[in-house]
């Protein structure tokens, strides 16, 4: 589902694209916050201007965090 990788940062440096998929209605992409290791699913509808983000979370309801090296 999330299979494409750009090579770009997201407008605020703090955060970074992980991988993101583009289809007809939205971008979805997973985005890594550089200071805590947290991993965010976003979604952003392509043709009105919508967006929503949700922090991933494990089965145990754990944040997913990767490192941060």
């Amino acid at each position: 589902m999330f299979g494409g990788k750009k090579d770009t940062t997201m407008p605020n440096d703090r955060f970074e694209e992980v991988s993101f998929t583009e289809n007809v209605y939205a971008t979805h992409y997973v985005v890594k916050d550089k200071e805590t290791g947290v991993l965010y699913y976003m979604a952003q509808a392509n043709n009105r201007g919508g967006i929503g983000l949700t922090p991933l979370l494990n089965p145990d309801g754990t944040l997913v965090v990767e490192s941060t090296d």
